[in-house]
């Protein structure tokens, strides 16, 4: 499939708000006007990965980035993607067991911050927000703006997805579209947001299987 098409059923998703996040929605919409670049890597493997990260960490009118993975869709080769994202450069993981899975949540250095990585994929034990069409990261590039109003601050030091600036949105506006996400994530999910699906996580596996393969 052409890289164009890949790119376009990838931000279809967060458009029609499969991820939950309206905020995301709306930027899927005009995604060029709201700094959000996709790259396709057909090729997973660090060395590609960090040149696509440096990339659009120069890049100045890019400050969300999307790196899709086409080519993973099992599994396994999702074991071996979260292999090679832990070598690269500048690129931090912090780990965690919860109810028979391990959580890993990738980190990289924007500016001395630790960016925040969002996973998505077609994987069935994945959360329901998370459950894309391709394989993805999704990430932070540059520092974080200046809001006019911030709901849910950012720990110290770290960059999130969230932190996108909708422009022209005013705050009224600002806090209903929070509260909305809020509802339409806990809505797709079947409950409240939990470690699975939690900005901290980029992808899970079940314990069993991650023992074993990674």
């Amino acid at each position: 499939m052409p890289y164009k098409e890949i790119s376009k059923n990838h931000l279809a998703f967060f458009r029609r708000g499969g991820a939950g996040c309206l905020f995301a929605a709306i930027a899927a919409g005009k995604p060029s006007a709201m700094g959000w670049a996709t790259a396709v890597c057909c090729k997973p493997y660090a060395f590609h990965i960090e040149n696509i990260l440096s990339y659009f960490k120069r890049h100045d009118n890019v400050s969300t980035l999307s790196v899709v993975f086409p080519t993973i869709t099992t599994v396994p080769a999702l074991a071996l993607l979260a292999r090679e994202l832990e070598t690269c450069d500048g690129m931090l993981v912090e780990q965690s067991e919860r109810h028979g899975r391990r959580c890993l949540g990738f980190r990289v250095n924007v500016g001395g911050k630790q960016s925040w990585v969002a996973g998505f994929g077609p994987f069935a034990h994945f959360p329901a927000t998370r459950r894309a069409p391709y394989t993805s990261i999704v990430l932070r590039v540059k520092d974080k703006p200046k809001y006019i109003k911030e709901i849910d601050e950012t720990p110290d030091g770290t960059l999130h997805v969230a932190n996108m600036h909708i422009r022209g949105m005013g705050e009224h506006i600002f806090v209903r579209t929070n509260e909305q996400s809020y509802i339409n994530t806990a809505k797709i999910l079947g409950h409240k947001p939990d470690i699975f699906s939690a900005a901290k996580t980029t992808f899970s596996f079940p314990e069993d299987f991650f023992s074993q393969a990674i």
